[in-house]
Formats: C-alpha cells, sequence, structure tokens
C-alpha cells in the first residue's frame, strides 16, 4: 500500500518543499534548454540519484540542506529555502508555550505514534496490509496527524 493510498488526498506539509525542488529544477532545464542529466551532472551526482532525492517518497534519500544549498547555488533560485522557512513557522510557536504544554504535547504525539507503530508491526507481520488493516493504519495516521495539528493551533 502506497502513501498516497494511505493517505488519499492529504499531502504532508513537507512536500511542498520537495514540490517547489522540483519546479526549480524544471524550471531551470526549461531556461538553459537541458535535460536532468546535465543538471544531475552539475550537481555532482547522478540521474536516478537526483530523482530519488526530490521524491518525497523515497526516505532514503533525503532532499538534505546541503543539495538545497547546491541546488540554489546553481540555479540562483531561492524558492526552496522560502518554502522551508514558510514550513518552518511552526517551530516558532513553541516559544509561546508552556514547558509543560511541551510536555503534554509530546506525550500525546508519542501516545499515537505507539499505537500507530504497534498497529504496522502486527499488520506486515504476515508480509500483506490487508483492506481492513490499511483502513485502521489510516485513521491511526490521521488521528496522529490531527492531534499535531490540534497542539500545532493550541498557541493561535
Amino acid at each position: 500500500m502506497s502513501l498516497e493510498e494511505m493517505f488519499g488526498d492529504d499531502t504532508a506539509p513537507f512536500r511542498t518543499v520537495y514540490e517547489t525542488a522540483q519546479a526549480v529544477i524544471n524550471d531551470y532545464m526549461t531556461l538553459h534548454n537541458c535535460k536532468i542529466e546535465k543538471v544531475a551532472e552539475q550537481l555532482g551526482t547522478t540521474r536516478g540519484y537526483l530523482y530519488g532525492t526530490l521524491d518525497p517518497n523515497q526516505t532514503h534519500r533525503p532532499l538534505s540542506v546541503d543539495r538545497v544549498i547546491e541546488i540554489t547555488n546553481l540555479t540562483g533560485d531561492t524558492r526552496i529555502i522560502d518554502s522551508i522557512k514558510e514550513a518552518s513557522k511552526v517551530s516558532d510557536i513553541w516559544k509561546e508555550c508552556s514547558i509543560t504544554d511541551i510536555m503534554m504535547a509530546g506525550l500525546k504525539i508519542q501516545s499515537h505514534t505507539g499505537s500507530l507503530s504497534e498497529t504496522l508491526f502486527e499488520a506486515v507481520k504476515d508480509g500483506e496490509i490487508d483492506e481492513k488493516e490499511g483502513e485502521r493504519i489510516r485513521r491511526m495516521a490521521m488521528d496522529e496527524i490531527t492531534a499535531l495539528y490540534s497542539i500545532i493551533g493550541m498557541t493561535k
């Protein structure tokens, strides 16, 4: 079961950073009339590795800060950094919270994460996630995301 199947049309907030990176690379290729192989070469990597880096589903090849800086230096386009800055604004709200609020928020998220991890472990034991298990995982993941967003919103 893919992330898209599990979460439907709901996209994770970090996806916008990856989508922005893809747009920056695409615009650069259009501007310079070149292909992804040329961009990868200019960044000192391979086409396949660059593709993987720009794909948020390939967590074994995350879009690193170093790669973002390299892409920004190559293209002269700061949109990826701006996107990261926008996505990280959430961290500023924690300055307004008491230590008790932060501890309780952490415990609430850990509670959801532990339950979800246990459910995932049980679901994959037989090597297959059936429809019922997939729906339970999706519901639990969405509950965790909802809890996180409610915690983020508690200072607003």
